[in-house]
Parts: structure tokens; sequence; C-alpha cells
């Protein structure tokens, strides 16, 4: 086990590379710097040639006291309960070194596929960080293979927008502002707290040309929809997006994702994740009309066990808790303590 110091070029593009190899790129030391208020240390386990073999980048959050660790997707790499016995030893250094309250971390794994080891650190009901549902669109060799899956509508409202004069472009940071006046018109209308604009121009930097804004405009240049996207290894993640509330005749988010799913492809993904679908099982729940727009693309419904939690001092997280809610800070939306609530099976 051995922690990595960022401000090292070779360190950081070492554990970086390694990271990419599995998509996850919220496990990347590119994305502590997205995490403005955040912290991100690296801890690395080596195999006996030397090599890494598992690696987990740890987000800080401080208070004056205390303060809270959280991997997100984290930890990454061989999944032996040698490998994690190395990572939590770093996680334990960690916490002294931080005086944190809780570690928290939340990789990819479903029931069918957790390990055994893991389970001891599932032991609480917690709200989960990021959504236990996902949907994930596994990749064809081509776009016209893939579009095979899609649902015949969605193909038939893909051709219409094209009939109707949308086009879709390609931009950076240029496009920022055109995506955030969008992104800000859905969550007045949507009921969401929508991040701050500097957030969006820190991911765009932080990932430079991986990371891209997308719009489809109208025939007289009006942005219609949007999102940025970031692509990470052979994974290609939908991380926002955002419509407006006029001209829905004209299908620009059906003609959005099939022009990204494109650009993935193109990219060398073989992997478009959707995102979050929460509360999808619940017909009358916006979740579930967002499920059933992504579905359609032909995506596998993916369900994860959820957050994983080792608490060091259990009374001070909810102190960490209190001052996240009193800040209402959108890094660790959705966070909850585990003090009061029962262990499952």
């Amino acid at each position: 086990m051995e922690t990595v110091d960022f401000t090292d070029a070779g360190s950081f593009e070492e554990f970086d590379k390694f990271v990419r190899g599995y998509g996850e790129f919220m496990q990347s030391p590119r994305w502590a710097s997205v995490k403005d208020g955040w912290i991100g240390e690296g801890i690395v386990s080596r195999n006996c040639e030397g090599n890494i073999r598992a690696a987990c980048l740890v987000l800080v959050y401080r208070t004056p006291l205390i303060s809270l660790l959280y991997a997100p997707r984290g930890f990454i790499g061989e999944y032996s309960e040698s490998a994690f016995s190395d990572i939590m030893a770093g996680i334990d250094l960690l916490a002294k070194k931080y005086r944190a309250a809780e570690f928290l971390f939340d990789p990819k794994f479903t029931r069918e596929n957790e390990p055994m080891f893991l389970r001891g650190y599932r032991g609480f009901e917690i709200t989960p960080v990021q959504p236990r549902e996902n949907v994930i669109l596994r990749l064809r060799k081509t776009y016209e293979e893939t579009e095979r899956g899609f649902k015949s509508d969605y193909r038939n409202r893909i051709h219409k927008a094209k009939n109707r004069g949308v086009r879709f472009e390609i931009h950076g940071e240029n496009a920022l502002g055109e995506f955030y006046a969008l992104y800000r018109e859905t969550g007045k209308r949507d009921g969401f707290q929508t991040r701050e604009r500097e957030y969006f121009s820190r991911m765009l930097s932080a990932f430079g040309d991986d990371c891209r804004v997308f719009i489809c405009r109208s025939e007289n240049g009006k942005a219609l929809s949007a999102a940025v996207g970031i692509r990470f290894g052979t994974r290609f993640t939908y991380v926002y997006g955002a419509s407006s509330s006029e001209n829905r005749e004209l299908y620009p988010c059906y003609l959005m994702h099939s022009e990204m799913i494109k650009f993935a492809l193109e990219s060398g993904c073989t992997e478009y994740d959707f995102g979050g679908v929460p509360n999808y099982r619940d017909e009358n729940s916006a979740g579930y009309r967002l499920w059933r727009f992504k579905h359609g693309f032909g995506g596998e419904t993916v369900e994860f066990v959820g957050e994983y939690s080792k608490v060091y001092r259990k009374y001070p997280a909810k102190l960490v808790e209190f001052i996240q809610k009193a800040k209402r800070n959108p890094c660790f939306t959705g966070y909850r303590t585990n003090v009061k609530v029962r262990r499952s099976a």
C-alpha cells in the first residue's frame, strides 16, 4: 500500500492511466479538481512486479473539527481481499490524518457479483449518493448495429428531427453559456437544485477534449437540447442534460442521444452510460419517465448495491451531515449518516 502524491506529474499520470482502463472518471485525480471544497487523496496497492493492481481516489471534506472521506465509484482494479486490505489500510491512515468521522465508498457491484469480503461494510441502510439504478447501453461494432436496438418509434423520431432541420453540434467551453441557460431552465421546470456554472467550467478544464458540450439546434439556430458528457477509457458517460420547454415536437433529445452514441463509438467506447434512473419502478414518478426515455435506446437497467461505510467516530458524523445541510453543498447531495439506522442482513 502507498499513498499517491498528485502534485507529482508522473504519479498523477500513472494513477489516471490505471483508472482510465476501468472507465470510472470519478476515480480519476482529474475529478478531485472539479469538486470545489474537497481535497483529493490517492491510495494504490501494487503487485509483486510493482505495478498498480488496485487504486482509490478519496475525496476529503473538512470541517474545523472533523472530516468525511468519500470514494466515488471506488475502489478500482483487482477485487481481491488482499488488495482491498491494502486500500483500507490507506483509508485508515487518511482517517487518522484528517480526523475522519466516516469513510463512504460505492463501487459498481450488483448483488450477484458483490465480493463476499465487502459485505461486512454494506451493513447500513443509507440514502445513496450516486443512483443505485443506471441504464447502460452496450455498444455494438457499428452505429447501424447499435441503432437496431432502439425502439422503432425512437428511430422514427430521430429521422423526423433531421427532416425538421434539427442539427447536432459538438463544442467545448465556448458553448457552456448555452448549455447552462438550458440547464437552469430545466432545473426550474423539473424542480431540482442546479449547480453553479463554475462547476461545469472546472469539469471541462479538468478533462479537456474528453469532456464535451453537445447541442441540438433548430433551423433558426436556437438551442433546443444540450448535454455534458465524458469519454473515459472505453466508457462514455452522459453526465448532465438539459432541454428547452419549447419545440418538443422537433425531438431534439432523441437526435442528441443518437449522435452522442455515434460520438462514443467513434471514440472507441464500448459502453454508453445513460446515468441514474432513481425510483424507476414507480410509474407515477419522474424517475420512471426518465427510465422509459433512456431504456428506449436499448440500454440495460443495472442495479448496484449502493454505499459501503466504515464509521470512525459515530456521533461526529452527524455534525458533518448538519454542516453539509446548512451549506446546502451540492458536492455531496443525498448523504446521510448511519448513526440511528439498523444493520441489514
